[in-house]
């Protein structure tokens, strides 16, 4: 969904939000639910639970760096960035991380 978005928003210039709040790791809804399990020490204090943080939070600073290029005006940096395969390898690598959570479970 957020790899669309921003594609879209290389071409438009226009983005869903500004770029700062993209880069919040908490303002998503599946970002507001895994920081919601912080109040399970349970959780947190497993090596899996952190990998998807961390992950998770990767993703929104590289959507963020993305976003920032749209804000300034810089779509053409923008859709080079977004051409690599490195936005498709935060997703995976996000879903990978989750996928050894739920295996941890």
């Amino acid at each position: 969904m957020w790899r669309t978005t921003l594609r879209e928003a290389a071409q438009t210039g226009a983005l869903p939000k500004p770029a700062h709040k993209i880069g919040c790791d908490d303002d998503c809804p599946f970002g507001k639910w895994l920081h919601s399990l912080e109040r399970d020490p349970n959780v947190i204090q497993t090596q899996a639970y952190k990998r998807v943080v961390q992950k998770h939070a990767l993703f929104h600073s590289f959507a963020a760096e993305v976003a920032t290029h749209v804000e300034q005006g810089d779509t053409k940096t923008a859709a080079a960035k977004l051409s690599t395969n490195f936005i498709a390898g935060r997703s995976y690598a996000l879903l990978d991380a989750m996928m050894m959570w739920q295996e941890a479970i």
